[in-house]
């Protein structure tokens, strides 16, 4: 998994345009129903549902549900902040969001592409054969339990199908007991490898037994689905270190710099990496092979 960075406030700013109004659309659909509804949703409180941090969500979530605890109640709360019309079905509203977003990769496994792909991007208007590709959004607070953070900035996590739908699937993550991709928990895990007594490699994942991070990567398979590149990636990477010494990599920066031409480009052209954090998301399995790089004795 890799933390997600805060949005910019125009990048909230836009996500709450997109989906305010449609919010208000239905809630005026249902205050015919219930005055209730009327009284306390005004666009304020929208826009905090829609906009609050990860246990600032949670809180809200038990707040609302205790004031409308009632099975009608509920399903109007369902029907209002209904994820599968506004976002899953609108093709239109969910190329906003995850072009917004803007990130290319999977955030719980990093090893699959997530590009939001719209043909003529910089057309005016898109139809539906415009649009190619685009993350899936995993709700970190599943939506049977939280109906109403369906449509929540930082419950929608851009990520691939694999992790969304296979392998998290209706497990309940908690603020408690797992990682939150928005919340830096300071828990952090690394990958390393071996030779095993037949002289295969293997991946392993450095973590602290039973901490949140170490629950939340095994949901997830992590060091299983990594070790499944073990003789592919990780054989590749270790066939570049032995071509490329630290010598000839410092030979080589020292060839470019008048060029403008830093170590992390050179890093990048050799190795394929990112060496920013903020950039790891960029490149399919960053993190895996700048840890495994660290391991071989590369100076990132």
């Amino acid at each position: 998994m890799i933390y997600l960075p805060h949005p910019s406030i125009e990048t909230l700013d836009e996500f709450q345009k997109i989906i305010l109004p449609k919010v208000k659309s239905r809630l005026e659909k249902a205050k015919r129903h219930n005055r209730h509804l009327k009284d306390y949703f005004e666009d304020e409180k929208i826009k905090e549902i829609l906009l609050s941090k990860p246990r600032e969500l949670e809180k809200l979530s038990v707040t609302i549900y205790d004031l409308f605890r009632s099975k009608t109640s509920l399903k109007s709360l369902g029907e209002i902040f209904d994820y599968k019309s506004i976002i899953s079905e609108s093709q239109s509203t969910s190329y906003k969001i995850a072009s917004l977003m803007n990130r290319n990769t999977c955030t719980y496994c990093n090893r699959n592409y997530t590009l939001t792909v719209i043909k003529n991007r910089h057309k005016k208007k898109h139809n539906n054969s415009d649009r190619i590709a685009r993350p899936q959004f995993d709700h970190w607070f599943p939506q049977s339990k939280y109906p109403i953070l369906a449509l929540s900035y930082f419950n929608l996590i851009p990520s691939c199908s694999m992790c969304n739908t296979t392998l998290k699937g209706t497990i309940e993550f908690n603020t408690k007991d797992y990682v939150h991709p928005y919340i830096d928990e300071k828990e952090t895990y690394s990958f390393d490898f071996f030779y095993d007594s037949t002289n295969e490699l293997k991946v392993t994942v450095e973590v602290v037994k039973d901490s949140k991070m170490d629950k939340t990567l095994k949901v997830f398979e992590i060091e299983e689905i990594y070790n499944a590149h073990s003789n592919l990636e990780l054989k590749d990477l270790i066939d570049l270190r032995q071509k490329y010494s630290t010598n000839y990599i410092e030979s080589i920066t020292d060839i470019f710099k008048n060029e403008h031409i830093g170590k992390d480009d050179i890093l990048r052209m050799v190795f394929g990496i990112e060496s920013n954090i903020d950039n790891y998301h960029k490149r399919t399995m960053n993190k895996f092979k700048i840890d495994i790089l660290k391991v071989l004795g590369v100076e990132i």
